[in-house]
């Protein structure tokens, strides 16, 4: 938000093609819960767009952006419920099978693990224990 409130005020800005620093995730960082952080960085997006006078490019590069993230929060959300065996994890797991920006492959899962939500949680606890993707862990380039 800061550095969104310094290019509309007039501060100019440019791209350092190369790492400056190391980030560091453990289970006490504030972006150490994934679910937060994507849900604030919606919610930071949703706020550019009722705050500032956007061109029409930048509206679209704005919205683009927000179905992103709310994708990924999406899919973070259903494994999160998945994997905890929330009651919940069937509701979230439909609602994913129809949620934009998602990809097929994941429309797919979502369906299977909503009619088999146990199922689908042995599976992702299978899949991490093979060292494989979980969303709800952050992956952070050179951390």
């Amino acid at each position: 938000e800061c550095v969104i409130r310094l290019l509309y005020g007039g501060a100019r800005a440019g791209l350092v093609d190369e790492p400056l620093y190391r980030y560091r995730v453990h289970g006490r960082s504030l972006t150490s819960d994934r679910i937060r952080t994507l849900r604030d960085r919606v919610t930071l997006l949703e706020d550019v767009g009722r705050r500032h006078q956007l061109t029409d490019g930048e509206r679209a590069a704005l919205a683009d952006s927000l179905a992103t993230q709310r994708a990924s929060l999406a899919l973070t959300e259903t494994e999160a419920a998945l994997r905890s065996r929330s009651d919940d994890a069937r509701r979230l797991a439909l609602a994913l099978a129809r949620a934009p920006k998602i990809p097929l492959r994941s429309r797919v899962a979502a369906v299977a693990a909503a009619l088999a939500p146990a199922a689908a949680a042995k599976a992702l606890e299978r899949r991490a224990a093979r060292g494989g993707r979980n969303r709800l862990m952050r992956s952070v380039p050179g951390g």
